[in-house]
């Protein structure tokens, strides 16, 4: 037991240098089930039996359905890559008021763009390589047997596909090896290069991430204590007194935080009802140099 205790805390730290690696072999690996999923599950190169369509709207159709299938899901995980990101947040969060360099924007948008594609690229090259999509795409006749067959059939056993889907299905599965070699490639020459243009060191850079990682923490932490002692002070304020009905649609009514000339009075209801409080405008020493200006007034 303890030398395999011994083993966790030496693999521990190996994770904690690599947490981005890991993670992104995390998303890879969702990807890939839910790909599996919807090729089992979902997907159905479409047969029509109404012999009015036209060859040609039939090949359309099936076009769309497969392209569907291929792009959709890779554009969806894109825009969820770039809104989950938390640099996304944090540039876009008052952008029009604040006035960085534009070599800092574009830096800062290129790096959130690059970690943004690695999910859409994942489910492209998974998709390529299962070739089921592609194919329907590219094939004018997929299954081996007739539309009115093929339906009949399609819960006794399972499809037969012709030779040309089976044959479209290889070009697809050589596309998508040749997209996944092509992505690790990129990304091992754009790290190499990152790494070997830097204006630090190693060791600097890790003393960097861990001083951001340790002082979010802190922040997060001494905010939660002062907002805290904040709070109790101003709900007693409030409830130590019998209020009016106004005073209670002020406390409880919707909130919109408003910034003038760059600081922000209150940063709730209630603190905004103690602003206008005469007995409660005029802040102390202590309080008017707190951490948050709301505070300060209260």
């Amino acid at each position: 037991m303890s030398k395999l205790l011994d083993g966790l805390s030496d693999i521990l730290p190996k994770v904690v240098d690599n947490k981005t690696s890991i993670k992104n072999s995390l998303i890879t690996l969702q990807i890939f089930w839910l790909e599996r999923l919807s090729s089992q599950a979902i997907f159905c190169c479409p047969c029509y039996k109404d012999a009015d369509i036209a060859e040609e709207a039939m090949t359309r159709r099936r076009q769309m359905y497969g392209l569907s299938f291929l792009v959709a899901p890779a554009i969806v995980l894109l825009m969820a890559s770039w809104l989950i990101n938390p640099t996304t947040a944090r540039l876009c969060t008052g952008f029009t008021k604040r006035k960085p360099r534009f070599c800092v924007r574009c830096s800062t948008l290129v790096r959130i763009a690059m970690q943004s594609v690695i999910a859409p690229l994942a489910w492209l090259s998974i998709a390529l390589l299962d070739g089921k999509y592609l194919a329907c795409v590219m094939t004018t006749r997929p299954y081996m047997e007739s539309c009115v067959e093929f339906y009949r059939n399609s819960r006794e056993r399972p499809a037969v596909y012709s030779e040309e889907f089976q044959l479209n299905r290889a070009i697809s599965q050589m596309i998508g090896w040749f997209l996944l070699s092509t992505v690790f490639l990129l990304g091992a020459v754009i790290y190499t290069w990152r790494r070997y243009y830097s204006s630090i060191f190693h060791w600097q850079k890790k003393y960097i991430s861990l001083t951001k990682h340790i002082e979010r923490e802190e922040f997060e932490k001494v905010s939660e204590e002062k907002i805290r002692k904040d709070a109790n002070k101003n709900l007693r304020k409030f409830l130590n007194e019998n209020r009016s009905e106004k005073d209670w649609e002020k406390v409880t009514g919707l909130f919109r935080v408003r910034s003038d000339s760059g600081k922000i009075s209150a940063f709730s209801s209630l603190q905004l009802w103690l602003n206008g409080d005469a007995e409660f405008k005029a802040p102390s020493n202590d309080e008017s140099n707190g951490l948050l200006h709301a505070s300060s007034v209260v």
